[in-house]
């Protein structure tokens, strides 16, 4: 070899070996990019599921907080010689509160149901 040659096959070597590094530095680029969109999209799904737990559990207990509610107006319209409520009664907030008397005369049971969003919840007081 001449060493035009040499000198021409070694420059065309080492510039091979600097676009090979440069593809392998690309390929990894892309591929910790590519890692952390997955790490956020998992961590964005995980958030939407715990987003949506609280929001059940605010429901549930704005659901039992309406029936409460519920028991207390009972005892005080039959405190106050009144009749139990009958109908849907419309709570701040949006929970719906239903009656239901097991008997027209003492003792009976109302059944008081409570829906807020998607939880409903019941309570039943004993009246003697």
């Amino acid at each position: 070899m001449h060493a035009t040659q040499h000198t021409h096959v070694g420059h065309y070597l080492q510039r091979a070996l600097r676009e090979r590094r440069r593809a392998i530095a690309i390929a990894a680029v892309v591929l910790i990019l590519a890692g952390i969109n997955l790490a956020v999209i998992g961590a964005s799904i995980g958030e939407g599921d715990r987003a949506d737990l609280v929001a059940k559990r605010a429901d549930t207990a704005r659901a039992f907080l309406a029936a409460e509610s519920g028991v207390t107006i009972t005892i005080a319209e039959l405190s106050a010689g009144r009749t139990v409520p009958t109908g849907p009664l419309t709570m701040p907030g949006g929970a719906q509160i239903t009656f239901e008397k097991s008997d027209v005369a003492p003792p009976f049971d109302v059944t008081v149901r409570a829906t807020a969003g998607r939880a409903r919840r019941s309570l039943v007081v004993r009246i003697e």
